[in-house]
């Protein structure tokens, strides 16, 4: 049987317990059980979660302030669990990352509570994984002011194919959340592994 996989995962910002100072971790979302978001260091350990919210069954969840760290936009949101008396602060990159969380985190802690889904200007895309080691063709790039993960250039067939375009904001690759370029290529490199098709979330600039 196949290891369970989360829904959700990337990086964000995570305030301390005081809510004043925010760093980044590696994040997690899983529906199991009750629902757990679970988070971590980043970067060469990315995956390894040892906190997190073991209960989300009921947890509020609610769109935070917009702010500006130094070049940076943050776009913050507040978790609190039903089973605990406190409220955790994230930050995202962009509206169009924070969306992706928040809807993801209702779903598994309201699965009841009908809701429209990232909204009406996201598509879906479904890309054959180029056969190894054929690259996907797909020039990613991310800077300050850029929401998430911007396509800069397209050159594999099968981007072409299924529509993907240069200024296309690519929100995920399969269940990740690409904040960063370098997000994008660290999982680049972990699909060409897999043996099914990539989804991509982009939205249309």
């Amino acid at each position: 049987m196949a290891a369970p996989s989360s829904l959700l995962r990337g990086e964000l910002y995570k305030a301390d317990q005081m809510g004043a100072i925010f760093k980044l971790r590696w994040v997690e979302l899983w529906a199991g059980g009750k629902g757990e978001l679970r988070w971590g260091y980043p970067g060469p350990n990315a995956g390894t979660t040892d906190r997190g919210i073991s209960d989300l069954s009921g947890a509020t969840v609610s769109l935070g302030a917009e702010e500006w760290r130094g070049a940076e936009a943050r776009f913050g949101f507040q978790v609190t669990p039903r089973s605990r008396p406190r409220t955790y602060f994230f930050q995202a990159s962009s509206a169009e990352e924070r969306r992706l969380w928040v809807d993801a985190i209702e779903n598994v802690a309201s699965p009841d509570v009908t809701r429209s889904n990232l909204g009406g200007g996201y598509r879906l895309i479904f890309m054959v994984r180029p056969q190894y080691p054929r690259p996907w063709g797909i020039d990613l790039g991310s800077a300050p002011g850029l929401p998430c993960v911007t396509v800069l250039e397209v050159a594999g067939e099968e981007a072409r194919a299924v529509g993907l375009l240069a200024g296309d904001v690519v929100l995920t690759l399969g269940n990740t959340v690409l904040r960063t370029a370098t997000v994008a290529q660290r999982r680049d490199l972990l699909l060409l592994r897999q043996p099914w098709m990539a989804p991509l979330h982009a939205v249309e600039l």
